[in-house]
């Protein structure tokens, strides 16, 4: 019987393993942090038909925007609560990104703004130098 009992935590473990590994592989090369789903997967233990939550990570992501040829690339883009906006503006004119939620200030050429967005909804912004400079972030 105790053999059972430790096959069956390690059973648990291996599942526990495979979730956490199969959310790492899903994300992209290029995008990290850390942000945790709230909602957990139910896992029964195979010998005892327990049912156990487990709480899957999901990681965050860092989402890269350049500044160049007075335009922000790319203007839009659709994210997830914790992530991260890296703007780096690469024209040797200093622009800024503005919004009602942040600002980064005067940005010269190379210079980088980040921003993590915590709350979902629409975020606009703009180059306060140059208006027809917009963007928009959509937070889900």
């Amino acid at each position: 019987m105790k053999l059972f009992k430790t096959l069956n935590i390690m059973i648990l473990i291996l599942m526990v393993l495979l979730l956490s590994t199969t959310s790492a592989f899903a994300s992209s090369k290029n995008q990290m942090a850390s942000n945790v789903n709230k909602s957990p997967v139910k896992v029964t233990n195979v010998v005892n038909k327990k049912v156990i939550n487990v709480v899957k990570v999901n990681k965050a992501k860092t989402i890269m925007v350049k500044i160049s040829n007075f335009a922000f690339n790319s203007s839009k883009i659709v994210i997830n609560k914790g992530d991260t906006v890296i703007w780096t503006n690469m024209d040797s004119m200093a622009h800024t990104v503005t919004s009602k939620s942040f600002a980064s200030g005067n940005l010269n050429m190379n210079a980088t703004f980040k921003f993590t967005f915590n709350n979902p909804g629409t975020f606009d912004y703009v180059c306060s130098y140059h208006p027809s400079m917009t963007g928009t972030v959509i937070v889900k």
